[in-house]
């Protein structure tokens, strides 16, 4: 009888060890998973959200706002200008660098709320979260602040080789925003901003021409 206990005992302890180096093993895959998801969603240049891991995130978080319905969601559409004048004349090199400040000063102006995200290119976009009007600031005013930001930073980054930001680099944005009546999907909300972003270039580039 003690050695059918002993051959029990050895069995259940057995079983015992396998379940548990299994929980282990898939733990640890799934935590692998998990950081695949994660690095997966994240543009390697600039550390902000890619066009992958904005569009998930942000369709999230429009839909929780849209449920509430005591909250406001704004979308910001933003584009360097002459990115291509960067590129052409100090080379992919230098304007990787332009991208990975403006990044940096993205989200530092943004609250930790806020989803920013880069589409590709030289195009970013921010989803603002409880955007309402009895806010103490404007978005407008908010990435008014940060282009000037942008363009001290270059200016900077251009004097290291003795040389004049060209004054068509600069920064160009569009915003919509979302309320009861208007942009049902976070898809229209992106399309209305993406025009007001090109009626701005637009406008700055005619400016540009007269000043």
């Amino acid at each position: 009888m003690s050695i059918i206990f002993v051959l029990v005992g050895i069995i259940i302890g057995s079983l015992l060890f396998i379940s548990i180096f299994y929980f282990r093993k898939y733990h640890k895959v799934l935590n692998q998973l998990k950081q695949v998801t994660i690095e997966r969603d994240i543009d390697e240049l600039t550390g902000v959200y890619n066009r992958t891991g904005f569009s998930r995130i942000a369709r999230k978080v429009y839909d929780s706002h849209k449920r509430d319905r005591k909250t406001r969601v704004s979308f910001a559409y933003i584009d360097l200008d002459a990115f291509k004048l960067i590129n052409d004349s100090k080379g992919h090199e230098f304007g990787d660098c332009v991208l990975k400040i403006f990044a940096v000063i993205l989200t530092n102006t943004v609250r930790e709320t806020d989803v920013v995200g880069r589409q590709g290119g030289d195009e970013f976009v921010i989803l603002f979260t409880n955007s309402d009007d009895t806010q103490s600031f404007t978005i407008e005013d908010l990435l008014a602040r940060m282009r000037t930001k942008f363009e001290e930073k270059v200016d900077e980054l251009y004097a290291t080789y003795n040389e004049t930001r060209p004054t068509s680099v600069s920064v160009s944005f569009g915003i919509a925003q979302h309320t009861a009546n208007r942009f049902n999907t976070l898809e229209e909300l992106i399309i209305e901003a993406d025009k007001s972003l090109y009626r701005n270039k637009a406008l700055r580039g005619r400016c540009k021409i007269l000043s």
